[in-house]
């Protein structure tokens, strides 16, 4: 039997509710590697990120996952997420700032997953399960995998509004806001923001490739930025027709 449980991080106090004085990075680190010594025999380093060390990287995320899904059935969502306007940030505070801001959005990506914890020992760090995957795939792009907590099953609605349910959880702890040094070594806070692209699969679909629901997720990713520019020009267009609209007005002219 196990319990649930959310990991709630706090970027002030840098703590998660499991235990008090671990840090997400401890948490989710000591989870990541224990999972992965128990598929295989490995230096848990070949499978860990460089720049955000308590995520997997790309070939540990699709090993995870595949391990996952084998012993899973029912609807799942692949998520590929990746940084707004993340260039901008970059090129206005320096890649150093830019470095910060992806660990920030690494944690929110943590802070919103899901573990389950096993009755015995709840206590014990070691003792946390995680059930989501998460990647860091390069740069500000990060992958994910979402599943229902053990001993339940998602149909395809479900899945989809986990996906919804996850980002908004991700984009509430981004507007927290995040504060780091810039490439003039003086203290700046920005709201960051992410956007995420889902595949919804199920078990049932036969032949799951990894790399090939990744792409379908990055492919959603892109068309939902394409979405939010084309709805971006669209709210300016009309607020500049109300504007002409209303200038026209008074001049005698409508």
């Amino acid at each position: 039997m196990s319990k649930t449980f959310e990991i709630a991080y706090s970027p002030n106090t840098e703590s998660v509710q499991l235990q008090e004085g671990n840090n997400v990075e401890s948490v989710i680190d000591r989870a990541i590697a224990r999972e992965i010594s128990l598929l295989q025999d490995l230096n848990k380093e070949k499978y860990l990120s460089k720049m955000v060390p308590f995520l997997v990287n790309k070939d540990g995320f699709e090993m995870l996952v595949e391990k996952r899904l084998s012993d899973y059935k029912g609807s799942f969502v692949i998520m590929f997420l990746d940084g707004d306007k993340f260039k901008s940030v970059n090129d206005t505070y320096g890649h150093g700032f830019g470095d910060e801001a992806i660990k920030a959005m690494g944690k929110a990506i943590a802070a919103s997953s899901r573990t389950n914890i096993r009755e015995s020992g709840v206590e014990g760090v070691d003792n946390i399960i995680p059930r989501d995957v998460l990647g860091h795939v390069g740069g500000d792009e990060f992958c994910v995998l979402l599943l229902p907590y053990e001993g339940q099953v998602w149909n395809r609605v479900q899945a989809d509004m986990a996906a919804h349910a996850y980002e908004s959880r991700i984009s509430k702890m981004l507007t927290q806001g995040f504060t780091a040094k810039d490439k003039n070594n003086k203290i700046v806070t920005i709201k960051l923001g992410m956007t995420g692209g889902a595949f919804i699969g199920d078990t049932e679909d036969g032949v799951l490739d990894v790399k090939g629901m990744t792409k379908i997720a990055d492919a959603n990713l892109e068309e939902k930025k394409q979405e939010k520019k084309r709805q971006g020009k669209s709210w300016l267009q009309n607020k500049l027709n109300k504007f002409m609209l209303d200038v026209l007005k008074k001049q005698g002219l409508r």
